[in-house]
């Protein structure tokens, strides 16, 4: 019996454009990169202080988020659970140092909130990154905080400072003063308001580091401790002098320093998370803390310059995903978006619960969720100008399952010049009788958020896809998964019916494969066509055996335009 498929594929000879993006996508389900790390960190709590954290727990599960850095939110501040410092009522401020504060007596701390709000914390399954100190004043809700060093009453050292933050690490991890076994690992020494180190100068938050670090680390070694390297400077970018400094004293006096904090905002280009992760790097091995991690700690930015941080749009939604894509590649241990409540509706019992940012961090988790291995993605993921300047970049992240049935695609169209790309899958573990489910979400305004599409298409070594509405600003997302009873892929290499695959890439140039299966031994025949049936080529004539074959076409004058190929076997 003969049998006859015919395909259609668009020949282009005309060079690849030199632009901003490319029109192809080729991820190479192989080709394995590395695991992904999990960088799904914010800061501020889901209620803040006095407020019922209700939907905003929803939405930040939703999101995807692993990690809350307590951030702005008070209870955790240590002028309210301690008495280290006496209110002062006529001022409304905590500017009295109390002489008479002893940081071992447990009748000196008032755990009620803090207890409270790292329980529903805890509760809700986020981890947390516990910042130890003081936060930026807000006197329209709460008391002015100290606007000087926590120094002891000589004005000289910090041995009760550091005895108070110890005994805030064992009231959360060891069960001290009724406390808990959280166990938490990551603490940020941490103080602000003003100044350079309120009206103290850079060498006192050294010092107070120096205090709080060993305090920690004598009490239980495996905490990892760690700061930036003074306030306001924890900006890298203006303040290069300070996390030199900083470092430089520490390592001068053998201070431990398990990871360095620093904050990136201003970078409308998601690439300058790389740059500035490559520089934290390089410092911090020069002066022998290579085993430190790095961790942005706070990332935002004012994309147009309009006073408001961060628009709530798909713009906003594919730069957070770039910036997450980008420090996959960058030397960077954890990151924390500010703030998180960012990503949450204020107001989510009367409207949708995620804004739009929200989006490029969900895209992100489901990516990383079920398909921890990355693999490697080349085409389109170009980045144009300086690393300062705006951007037009278009950048991918792909991941595989490890039991290899699944294959997740985050794409991030920041600000490319193209919409319409062919995906290329390639050396993909799946037999062309296999039935792969394709679900696409896509983040674009003017109202598609996080929009599904679903469809099937017969497995292959080879698959392709063509989306051909991708604009800038938008995000898509792609979830490839094999379907079959058992979730294991059989070993034959036999087909078990004739099938052809679409030619990849298409459009091409200057060559294309064009994949086609045998369940048996037979005589084939390969001939492309143009568009009035006139014969081009011969590609194959004969016999050949069972099995899955492929042949590259790679045309000699031959015009663009619209062709054929068709397969005869029989």
């Amino acid at each position: 019996m003969n049998k006859l498929l015919v395909m259609i594929f668009l020949l282009n000879m005309v060079p690849v454009a030199n632009g901003y993006g490319q029109r192809e996508i080729n991820v190479d389900f192989s080709n394995e990169i590395a695991t992904i790390k999990d960088l799904l960190g914010v800061n501020r709590d889901p209620g803040g202080m006095n407020r019922d954290p209700g939907e905003k727990i929803l939405g930040y599960q939703e999101t995807g988020i692993t990690t809350i850095r307590l951030h702005d939110d008070r209870f955790n501040d240590y002028q309210y659970y301690s008495e280290f410092w006496q209110l002062d009522t006529g001022s409304n401020s905590f500017s009295i140092l109390n002489t008479d504060f002893d940081p071992t007596n447990s009748a000196h701390y008032h755990w009620d909130t803090f207890d409270l709000k790292l329980s529903t914390i805890i509760d809700h399954n986020f981890e947390v990154y516990f910042r130890l100190g003081i936060s930026w004043p807000n006197s329209s809700l709460y008391p002015t905080p100290p606007l000087q060093p926590p120094l002891d009453p000589d004005g000289a050292h910090f041995t009760k400072f550091a005895e108070l933050c110890k005994r805030t690490v064992m009231h959360c991890n060891d069960g001290w003063d009724d406390g808990f076994d959280y166990n938490f690992q990551y603490w940020e020494i941490w103080n602000e308001p003003g100044g350079i180190f309120w009206d103290g100068t850079p060498m006192q938050f050294y010092q107070m580091y120096e205090a709080v670090s060993r305090a920690l680390k004598a009490y239980n070694p495996e905490l990892k401790v760690g700061a930036p390297g003074a306030v306001p400077a924890t900006i890298v970018i203006p303040q290069k002098a300070y996390f030199h400094n900083f470092l430089q004293y520490l390592s001068d006096n053998h201070a431990p320093l398990d990871f360095y904090s620093w904050h990136l905002y201003g970078a409308k280009n998601p690439y300058g998370i790389k740059y500035w992760a490559d520089y934290v790097r390089d410092v911090l091995d020069s002066l022998g803390f290579v085993d430190a991690e790095s961790h942005i700690t706070e990332i935002n930015c004012d994309l147009h310059e309009t006073g408001v941080v961060m628009e709530d749009n798909a713009l906003g939604a594919a730069y957070l995903l770039s910036n997450l894509i980008t420090a996959q590649e960058a030397p960077v241990d954890k990151m924390f978006w500010y703030p998180g409540l960012q990503l949450v509706d204020s107001d989510s019992l009367n409207a949708p619960r995620l804004k739009w940012n929200a989006y490029g961090m969900k895209t992100f988790s489901l990516t990383f969720e079920n398909t921890p291995v990355q693999i490697h993605a080349t085409g389109s993921d170009v980045v144009e100008g300086h690393w300062q300047a705006d951007t037009t970049n278009f950048m991918v992240l792909a991941a595989k399952s490890k039991d290899a049935n699944k294959l997740y695609l985050a794409i991030s169209n920041y600000k490319s010049n193209y919409q319409d790309y062919e995906i290329h899958f390639n050396h993909l573990p799946w037999d062309s009788d296999d039935k792969i489910k394709v679900t696409k979400n896509f983040v674009k305004e003017p109202l598609d958020k996080f929009s599904k599409h679903v469809s099937y298409m017969a497995g292959g070594s080879t698959l392709d896809i063509t989306i051909n509405d991708m604009p800038s600003p938008s995000i898509t997302f792609i979830r490839l998964e094999r379907q079959t009873s058992t979730g294991i892929r059989q070993g034959s290499t036999t087909p078990k019916f004739f099938h052809m695959d679409q030619n990849y890439p298409n459009p091409f140039n200057p060559s294309t494969t064009i994949r086609f299966y045998l369940p048996q031994d037979t005589h084939v025949a390969l001939k492309v066509f143009d568009v009035t049936g006139r014969e081009v080529a011969t590609l194959v004539e004969g016999e050949m055996a069972a099995g899955n074959h492929e042949v590259t076409f790679e045309p000699q004058d031959v015009t663009n335009g619209l062709y054929f190929y068709q397969l005869t076997a029989g």
